[in-house]
């Protein structure tokens, strides 16, 4: 049973400062052509870096290759030794390495830009289209509680999620603190699960 929906962070595409671009424009040029040359790592099959890469690929029509690893750790680490050129991580993981200049950002995938890092713009800003993925964290409970628990739970959880120093915090991070109706997180479940679902069909994962 959904209760609400606690945090959102977007993912942000960072690339080793080997590769030749300095653009978003520049890199999507260069990917197009060297079709497959631009190796992409991802935290596994099916996870959301794997899945907002294919997102991406197929909005802007590149060709990547993907090396996944067990986990997104092990795939910073060779982001950042230069044996893959690429990735979509979730943006608090990279901030520090974004600006000591070890990775280069390129872009967010949330509409709005981020307090951790305001001066990389969105996709959307540089022209994909309603490009859009966020990592994101919820509360639910087992099939079968109460009605009264699950609406005393969301009234508890939506009190602190707004305390003005919960949020700030959490924004220094780069994500957001965000509440909703029970109903509202059921609906956001539904519309990432149908997004998701055509990705993986679309890619043939």
């Amino acid at each position: 049973i959904p209760v609400s929906l606690a945090f959102k962070q977007p993912l942000i595409l960072v690339l080793n400062p080997s590769v030749p671009v300095g653009s978003l424009k520049e890199m999507i040029a260069l990917a197009k052509a060297n079709p497959g040359k631009l190796k992409y790592g991802s935290s596994g099959v099916g996870t959301s870096i794997h899945l907002t890469t294919e997102l991406f690929r197929a909005a802007v029509g590149v060709e990547l290759t993907h090396i996944p690893y067990k986990g997104a750790a092990p795939a910073l680490t060779e982001l950042l030794g230069g044996q893959i050129d690429l990735m979509f991580p979730g943006i608090s993981p990279v901030v520090a390495h974004v600006k000591s200049g070890k990775l280069r950002a390129l872009g967010l995938t949330s509409r709005q830009r981020s307090a951790a890092l305001p001066e990389v713009p969105t996709m959307i800003e540089q022209g994909v289209a309603n490009f859009e993925s966020t990592g994101w964290y919820g509360v639910l409970l087992p099939a079968g509680t109460p009605k009264n628990i699950v609406t005393r739970l969301n009234r508890d959880l939506t009190a602190v999620l707004n305390l003005p120093d919960l949020k700030e915090r959490l924004a220094s991070q780069g994500g957001d603190a965000v509440s909703s109706t029970p109903e509202q997180f059921s609906a956001f479940i539904a519309d990432e699960l149908k997004k998701w679902t055509g990705v993986i069909r679309t890619s043939n994962i």
